[in-house]
């Protein structure tokens, strides 16, 4: 059985540091173990975070999670990093007025998130 504050427990041994205060009784109070650790590994995958993700996927049956929902989680957030990239490359090219080249992963994109 798990115990709450196990996956801030799996943060903290990532980034060396607590969670903020009261984050980690509001992760309990909102996400199951199970859904924390499946963000967590997205966010690994997206700031590209080896140890993190070694740390986390070793956790995963501890919450139940199965290789195909980490998966999943690892597919969407390597669809936001590439997006992300390419935003912040069109950013580059309309601020430089195109004096600085830019590499894409996706060719132009499209402004879906909001960002801006």
């Amino acid at each position: 059985m798990l115990t709450k504050g196990f996956v801030a427990a799996l943060y903290r041994h990532c980034v060396g540091g607590p969670a903020a205060k009261g984050e980690e009784m509001t992760m309990d109070l909102y996400l199951e173990p199970k859904t924390q650790l499946l963000v967590a590994i997205g966010a690994a995958v997206a700031a590209k975070c080896q140890n993190c993700f070694v740390t986390l996927y070793g956790a995963a049956d501890k919450v139940g999670a199965t290789d195909k929902e980490i998966g999943a989680a690892i597919a969407i957030a390597s669809k936001v990093t590439a997006k992300s990239h390419d935003f912040m490359m069109t950013f580059i090219d309309d601020t430089t007025k195109g004096k600085v080249p830019v590499a894409r992963t996706s060719g132009a994109a499209a402004n879906v998130c909001g960002c801006s």
